[in-house]
C-alpha cells in the first residue's frame, strides 16, 4: 500500500480500487469485471508491476485493453 500512497501524493490521480497482489495468485475475472462495474468512466489502470508476477501482469493488462480500459505506467501520469 505504501507505493500506491506515494503515486497518489506525487501524481495528480485518483484511485478508484484497489486489489492486492495476493487476491491475483488464482485468476479470477470477477474482481477485475467488479472494479469496472463500481467504477464507471474508468479511463486507465494502474498495476505495481514489481509486486505482481509476469505472468499474471500480462494477462491483467491484456484483459483490460481488451476492455477499452489503457494501461498507464507511473510515468504516465502528470506530476502533482
Amino acid at each position: 500500500m505504501a507505493r500506491i500512497t506515494d503515486l497518489v501524493l506525487s501524481r495528480e490521480v485518483c484511485i478508484g480500487h484497489m486489489i492486492p497482489s495476493y487476491a491475483l495468485s488464482e485468476w479470477s475475472e470477477s474482481i477485475f469485471d467488479s472494479a469496472l462495474r463500481q467504477t464507471r468512466g474508468a479511463e486507465f489502470v494502474y498495476f505495481h508491476r514489481k509486486a505482481m508476477d509476469k505472468p499474471t501482469l500480462r494477462r491483467a493488462e491484456e484483459w483490460f485493453t481488451s476492455r477499452g480500459i489503457t494501461v498507464v505506467r507511473e510515468e504516465d501520469l502528470p506530476p502533482r
